[in-house]
């Protein structure tokens, strides 16, 4: 059975159903055949210290979200956020089977985009953005993919401006905000 999502109030969450929340995806440990097996898979060895990239409650045990969990069957809710309302036109359709799936798939739950350069993993991130219609924030490793972005999404949206924080530059306030990743080390540092 595929996992069932659906968005509720953190205080409706009960011991026997799984959460997002804070970026970790909390399975209910009466759901979990081998619990031990699955902190050992995500635990890892550096030398004298282990990096455990779980976490542990009396009822749950915490994940990274991309942690694959098919085949557990138990619902999932989410923390109820309120974001600001956006409205964008996308200015562009699926080209093919691939992108309206792929768009399909990320406006069910979280997901992950892989496809070759070229096929449209852009395109296919603001058809999901619009349909949404939250704020986007969009980290990249370079300032040239901070440029692509920008440039794709004056391309294939109605927007006049898109947010960008860079070095000197630093725009928050639009419904979508590109950031070069080093900006933000810079500005916590």
């Amino acid at each position: 059975m595929a996992l069932r999502v659906q968005e509720v109030q953190a205080e409706e969450v009960d011991r026997d159903v799984g959460y997002v929340y804070g970026g970790w995806l909390w399975v209910p440990t009466t759901h979990l055949p081998d619990v031990g097996h699955l902190k050992k898979t995500l635990t890892f060895e550096s030398g004298r210290h282990a990096i455990c990239a779980w976490r542990e409650t009396e009822h749950h045990l915490g994940v990274p979200r991309g942690t694959s969990l098919r085949g557990y069957d138990f619902e999932v809710v989410r923390e109820h956020v309120d974001f600001p309302d956006v409205t964008v036109e996308v200015l562009a359709a699926p080209r093919n089977a691939v992108q309206a799936e792929a768009v399909e798939a990320l406006c069910c739950g979280d997901g992950i985009v892989s496809l070759p350069c070229g096929t449209g993993k852009t395109v296919v991130a603001l058809m999901a953005w619009a349909e949404m219609g939250v704020p986007m924030l969009v980290v990249v490793p370079t300032l040239d993919l901070l440029r692509q972005w920008v440039d794709r999404v004056m391309e294939h949206t109605d927007l006049e401006e898109v947010g960008q924080v860079r070095s000197g530059k630093w725009s928050w306030e639009h419904p979508i905000t590109v950031m070069v990743v080093n900006s933000l080390a810079a500005w916590r540092s």
